[in-house]
């Protein structure tokens, strides 16, 4: 049994499909590339088209809240049918329905891709494995037909065996999905993960798909692009926070150059830091035309190391203003003069702390 089945002790997988027909789905997909493991997209479907009569109901389709899935791009344009490529493996952490759609929550695992065999390939034996299931399939010729299967199905068939997971899986999702006409090499795709700026890990989320980030530390956001005219390459930018208590806006701005060739990856996006809930946004942006590409939840760590300092420093100050008034002989203004001594080193300390 694969190691993401293990954690949720089941035998069933949901395989959930994107084909970028429509840019709401176009951002999703880029959400799906974007995002480093642990954090979570929300995937929505219709439910009179693409969602199966028997997960439609909501006992039904909360049973599937903690399976394993398994995310797959559906290139609609190909010459006779359908092809299939798998994108990532998933965890499925909440459902809801609203408005006529089938809203699945996905923490994102890791990248896939082929093993053994070329897309036609591969694209034959999952038709053949997931047969009766009623999977997405070409209509009446047409691609734009979406009445064309479902696009949420649970299976207990695993195709672990045609699939791989390494470093290059993302790269090869990347480079086959950037020449479907349903992107048209128009965007590139991007890989991102933040870090500690005085540290080499990628930070990870927490059980609730969010990033915690500290006022008193500074960030880089790693990133790797493939660009369908460029090829791979890295890029990293630095972000710097303060203490959120003053409800500080910064903004953040991506820009990268390979041989001299502007790279059209950017954000401008506020971000407002606080002590609530907060957020990363990156956008892509070509043409005039912007994408988003990934939200970061972000949950700001608490800052009582400092407010001890402040309160510390408070009450020597104020210790010192009485001792001036009460004394005035040599021997107490030298007490003084130390405690204002102490007074200054606790306020160095605390302005280094919340730089």
């Amino acid at each position: 049994m694969c190691d993401w089945m293990q954690r949720t002790n089941t035998n069933s997988i949901i395989y959930l499909f994107n084909s970028a027909y429509r840019g709401t789905y176009s951002d999703s997909l880029f959400k799906i590339m974007a995002s480093q493991n642990g954090l979570r997209t929300v995937m929505r479907y219709a439910l009179d088209k693409n969602v199966p009569k028997e997960l439609q109901d909501q006992i039904t389709y909360r049973k599937l809240i903690n399976l394993p899935c398994m995310i797959l791009f559906i290139n609609r344009y190909n010459t006779r049918s359908y092809e299939f490529i798998p994108l990532r493996k998933g965890i499925i952490r909440w459902i809801n329905r609203e408005s006529g759609y089938l809203f699945v929550t996905v923490e994102l695992m890791d990248f896939v891709s082929i093993k053994n065999v070329d897309v036609n390939g591969f694209t034959n034996q999952f038709i053949e494995k997931l047969n009766g299931k009623n999977i997405p399939q070409l209509q009446d010729n047409d691609p734009k037909n979406t009445n064309d299967g479902y696009y949420v199905v649970e299976s207990d068939v695993n195709i672990e065996e045609n699939i791989i997971s390494d470093s290059d899986s993302w790269v090869k999702a990347a480079e086959y999905m950037s020449k479907t006409k349903a992107l048209d090499e128009k965007f590139a795709f991007v890989k991102i993960g933040i870090l500690k700026a005085n540290e080499n890990r990628i930070l990870m989320p927490d059980k609730d798909g969010a990033i915690s980030i500290s006022p008193n530390c500074k960030y880089i956001l790693e990133a790797t692009y493939y660009d369908p005219t460029l090829g791979e390459g890295k890029f990293s930018f630095n972000l710097g926070f303060q203490s959120p208590l003053d409800g500080m806006q910064t903004k953040i701005y991506c820009t990268s150059k390979v041989n001299n060739v502007r790279i059209p990856i950017s954000s401008g996006k506020n971000i407002s830091l606080s002590h609530k809930s907060s957020s990363i946004e990156i956008s892509q942006v070509e043409n005039n035309v912007g994408r988003n590409v990934l939200i970061i939840p972000c949950k700001i760590e608490p800052i009582s190391k400092d407010l001890y300092a402040i309160a510390i420093i408070m009450i020597i100050f104020s210790l010192s203003i009485a001792t001036e008034y009460e004394y005035s002989n040599i021997l107490f203004s030298i007490m003084l003069a130390l405690k204002w001594l102490v007074s200054l080193i606790f306020i160095a300390y605390a302005g280094m702390k919340l730089l």
